[in-house]
């Protein structure tokens, strides 16, 4: 455990309200869904350190200002605002400003997605100094790769340069990716596997004999790829195809699956120029401008003092209105299938949690957990017709089924809690570095 506290005390957390941790200011006034699979991770170090190191620099898009304020693009003014917004303890934060600053001590925790890559990027003159800044450092360096299917060529060439020394994520991309090693061509050595670990809002609420002897399919049909890399490499733009397959054969499955697959694609394309309409006669003048600004001060005001329920969402859609808890206890099993990409979805741990058998790919981002084929879930070969041989043998022998699930939900519980997982990612931290000399 004292090797844990080390390298908790050491860990700088880059631009942590830029979109994974918490609710995050665009997000919020936008009416939209935040990002919130990876606040376990910042959960944990702010409870358990007295302060958390930050670097805020420019690099992240969410600014708090859209107003005459925004000329000053001041990144710390944006960090304060999600302090704010998420009733944070604004002392509890030390900020560093560059991570050339930093020194061999320190451990730099960063997502690839959301400061270096995103899906619409652009190489501007802020993105140019995160690149050199990162290159200059000291500090050890972890990216966590979480959606870098849109990294373009631009962007591999600058990810290079910035010299990361760990990789982390969910499957370990080095060993098991064929399309992560095309684009990155062995470039990155180190990596970490950091799983997914369910909110505490999931837990197994229903004996299973009461549920339905289905499958509950889950997940969004997420933005069309554009990188042309990922079009030639898997001859299509769909970052889940699985889950366009399930819908496109509907008919086919009906004795076999309910749907609540979400097309986010679609549903964010509308709720964007109903958002574009409204910022547009909102801030058609600027003392409209002005008054917006002073509005969203003056409301992340209120919300830190007096504690309201933030998560209500005006603009959400229906997908994210259901009770997702509910729905996986109400079925003995289900599939949220993975991304081409070679990741898993968060659901599969969510469900687990519901005390439903997970049906998913047999595959090495499972086994390399600790998961095993029929015993802790159900693996396919990433066929229709596997699938439905898998569902339909299950749906009858409901006895091998139950064991399943509660291995399953035994699996999660023991091994894939915060506790657990936090510090084995520390454990693997310190011996890197011991290893590589770090300290």
């Amino acid at each position: 455990m004292q090797k844990v506290f080390g390298m908790r005390e050491r860990l700088v957390l880059h631009n942590p309200h830029a979109l994974f941790f918490k609710e995050s200011i665009t997000s919020y006034f936008a009416g939209k869904k935040s990002i919130n699979k990876y606040d376990y991770f910042f959960d944990y170090l702010y409870s358990n350190n007295k302060k958390i190191k930050v670097l805020v620099d420019d690099s992240m898009l969410n600014r708090f200002s859209h107003g005459p304020l925004n000329f000053l693009k001041n990144s710390t003014i944006d960090f304060y605002a999600w302090v704010l917004l998420n009733r944070l303890n604004p002392f509890k934060f030390k900020i560093y400003k560059s991570a050339s600053k930093l020194n061999h001590n320190d451990l730099i925790f960063t997502f690839l997605y959301g400061s270096f890559v995103f899906d619409n990027f652009i190489l501007n003159e802020d993105k140019c100094k995160l690149f050199n800044d990162f290159k200059n450092t000291r500090a050890v360096k972890i990216v966590h790769f979480s959606h870098y299917g849109y990294t373009t060529q631009n962007e591999i060439d600058n990810i290079i340069l910035s010299k990361f020394d760990i990789i982390v994520s969910e499957n370990n991309l080095i060993i098991n990716s064929n399309y992560f090693n095309r684009l990155f061509n062995s470039h990155f050595k180190n990596f970490i596997l950091l799983p997914f670990v369910p909110n505490k809002k999931f837990t197994n609420i229903n004996h299973f004999i009461n549920r339905k002897n289905k499958v509950l399919s889950t997940g969004s049909n997420t933005y069309k790829m554009r990188n042309k890399y990922f079009i030639e490499h898997f001859g299509h733009d769909k970052l889940q195809p699985m889950r366009n397959l399930l819908i496109d054969n509907q008919n086919k499955l009906k004795n076999y699956i309910d749907f609540m697959t979400n097309n986010l694609y679609a549903n964010e394309l509308n709720n964007s120029k109903k958002i574009s309409t409204n910022i547009l006669l909102l801030f058609k003048k600027k003392l409209a401008y002005l008054v917006g600004d002073f509005y969203r001060f003056l409301h992340l005001l209120y919300i830190y003092i007096f504690n309201p329920n933030i998560n209500t969402k005006k603009n959400e859609n229906e997908y994210y209105k259901i009770d997702i808890v509910k729905k996986y206890n109400e079925y003995k099993m289900f599939i949220v299938p993975e991304e081409v990409i070679d990741l898993p979805a968060i659901g599969f741990v969510e469900g687990m949690a519901c005390g439903s058998a997970y049906i998913g790919l047999r595959n090495s981002m499972y086994k390399d957990i600790g998961m095993i084929d029929k015993e802790h879930y159900i693996g396919y070969d990433g066929t229709i017709e596997d699938l439905i041989e898998k569902i339909s043998y299950y749906q009858r022998h409901d006895d091998e089924l139950r064991k399943i699930a509660n291995k399953g939900y035994e699996f999660v519980s023991n091994n894939l809690n915060v506790d657990s997982i936090m510090t084995n990612f520390f454990n693997s931290l310190q011996n890197f570095t011991s290893k590589s000399n770090y300290i």
